[in-house]
């Protein structure tokens, strides 16, 4: 599962392996992980910095530069450790993506048969909603990141595991339900947590319809 404006994170087609698309230059994995405590120190602190400016500004507005000012650090710095824009991206997708597993994982395992299946979904839109208030680039890192085949096909495989797992809660809360049912039922639930988090994460105000 991800959410995100504009279609979520689970692509309709994956690029051709080795494509250049829109808004990348073929080169979108960090040059080097860091060996030392000052040099992950720094990639924390570029990571942290181009979130920040991702979640205020966009992705398109932000510049290396302005994320090496950000971050405190030249903009040598920054092309020591990831050789463009769309390599800080997706650095900070593949976090995100790593972190948000597990949680999925806990609520959908904890799910029995015996409670009731809206709140299971109760808890699977409180999370999210919570990982999204704390992560405000994690729209933005998506929209964009699905201009990677790699990270495409992550949260594709993550869409689909979590369609799965609630077509498991659903089968097992009634055994005689279709297959083809179950299917379709745990995919149109997904879509619509999906859809409500990004609307909710796009509307203005103050907090008031968020917390609806």
């Amino acid at each position: 599962y991800c959410i995100m404006g504009g279609g979520g994170l689970r692509a309709a087609r994956h690029p051709a392996p080795g494509a250049i698309l829109p808004g990348m230059d073929g080169e979108s994995t960090p040059r080097r992980a860091p060996r030392q405590a000052r040099g992950r120190a720094r990639v924390e602190r570029i990571l942290a910095a181009a979130a920040e400016l991702f979640g205020t500004v966009g992705y398109e507005a932000t510049t290396t530069n302005a994320i090496a000012e950000r971050a405190r650090t030249s903009i040598g710095s920054v092309y020591q450790f990831f050789p463009n824009k769309q390599a800080i991206l997706q650095a900070l997708a593949n976090r995100y993506l790593a972190d948000l597993r597990p949680l999925i994982d806990v609520i959908l395992a904890d799910a029995g048969a015996c409670d009731p299946l809206p709140d299971v979904v109760d808890r699977l839109i409180d999370t999210l909603a919570a990982f999204h208030a704390t992560r405000p680039a994690f729209v933005h890192v998506f929209h964009r990141s699905l201009g990677s085949a790699e990270l495409a096909a992550s949260a594709e495989d993550l869409n689909a595991a979590i369609v799965e797992r609630l077509r498991g809660v659903l089968m097992a809360r009634d055994p005689g339900l279709a297959e083809g049912r179950a299917d379709l039922v745990a995919a149109v639930s997904v879509e619509v947590v999906k859809a409500m988090l990004a609307l909710a994460a796009s509307a203005p105000g103050d907090g008031a319809f968020q917390a609806r």
